[in-house]
């Protein structure tokens, strides 16, 4: 008896974060047809999620980026006869291709997963792009984007002109429900992200000020792993007064748990791809407040509950959303409802995986 159809998935390293999560989720789901994955790790480590990679049978290879990255790369693909290489880094993936390409790899897949790019904008980077762009459009079989705005920045302009470019909403798959009562008193929020200036966690201290002005009480919950913007927060809460209705988590694996006993998600995030942490929320039911971006905007057309503030907007105008969440809270079971009909269901991704990688394996 045969083993399973194996794909090389190339990421930084097994760390919480959205492309991580959603490939360890469909992972699952594609074993059961057959499917495995293996990951090349390009940060030279494994990540704190790697047991659940192991856990599925999945062979972990961390090769640096180094000046025998190339050399290191050719040979495992040599050596385990690999037909799908399917890569997550960003432009960079065109060198990743390339050298698959060398070694007669018949799938070769990029993966945007961003919105932007957040290394810089100089003209050394712009250059390095524009060759990786090239490298993409030559090598590449299947160019993915998890949103119509990660093709055009990741790829280009007018991807829906190349067969090769389709739209993969990353899926998320069912967990714990919000159900229908009233919100909480003091008014719980939920922040869920990573330690990143991005992420604008900060900024979430002068939203609950703006609330406490209007004479909302409220609780601020943040999960994911500590940094900067974190301890800036925190600060914040000692001088105004109210740190003890911040409630600072760091990462935590009962995620959806959270989301569902809070009474609105709070993600003032001006950089995504397809936001993860939003669609949890509202695959849990969970109202949400999100930055109005090219990513949270295709989320918000395609699913209910997701209220959009303009990125230049001040903690006036999020308070204002959050209290008329309050006022005319929706049923959070109608949110998740409409969201299990969308196109962000488990289901939905690894169904396209599978018509991706069948064309190769």
């Amino acid at each position: 008896m045969t083993g399973p159809r194996r794909v090389l998935h190339v990421l930084s390293a097994l760390d919480p974060g959205g492309a991580e999560m959603r490939t360890l989720e469909v992972q699952e789901r594609l074993l059961e047809h057959g499917i495995a994955f293996d990951y090349v790790l390009l940060s030279g480590r494994e990540g704190s999620l790697a047991h659940r990679a192991t856990a599925m049978g999945s062979s972990l290879y961390p090769l640096p980026l180094d000046a025998g990255f190339p050399r290191r790369f050719r040979t495992l693909l040599r050596d385990q006869g690999y037909r799908v290489v399917h890569s997550h880094v960003a432009t960079f993936s065109g060198a990743v291709l390339a050298l698959a390409r060398t070694r007669n790899v018949p799938g070769r897949v990029v993966h945007f997963r961003s919105d932007g790019d957040a290394h810089g904008d100089d003209l050394r980077r712009r250059a390095q792009r524009a060759v990786m762009r090239r490298l993409i459009s030559r090598y590449a079989t299947d160019i993915l984007g998890v949103s119509p705005g990660s093709l055009s920045l990741g790829y280009r302009d007018d991807w829906h002109q190349d067969p090769r470019a389709q739209v993969l909403p990353n899926g998320i798959p069912e967990g714990p429900r919000r159900d229908d009562g009233e919100p909480h008193r003091p008014l719980a929020l939920v922040n869920v992200g990573r330690p990143m200036p991005t992420k604008r966690r900060a900024f979430l201290g002068r939203v609950v000020d703006s609330l406490t002005e209007r004479g909302i009480a409220s609780e601020l919950t943040c999960v994911g792993a500590r940094g900067d913007d974190t301890d800036a927060l925190e600060r914040h809460a000692i001088e105004h007064g109210w740190q003890e209705h911040l409630h600072v988590l760091g990462t935590r694996d009962d995620v959806r748990q959270l989301l569902a006993g809070a009474d609105v998600a709070v993600f003032p995030s001006t950089l995504e791809g397809l936001p993860g942490a939003v669609l949890e929320s509202l695959a849990t039911g969970l109202a949400t407040v999100a930055t109005d971006i090219p990513g949270t905007r295709f989320v918000a057309a395609n699913t209910s509950g997701c209220v959009l503030i303009p990125e230049e907007a001040g903690p006036e105008a999020w308070a204002d959303a959050i209290v008329q969440l309050q006022r005319d809270y929706p049923r959070p079971q109608m949110i998740a409802d409409a969201f299990a009909a969308s196109c962000f269901s488990l289901e939905n991704a690894a169904t396209t995986l599978r018509s991706v990688y069948g064309r190769h394996l």
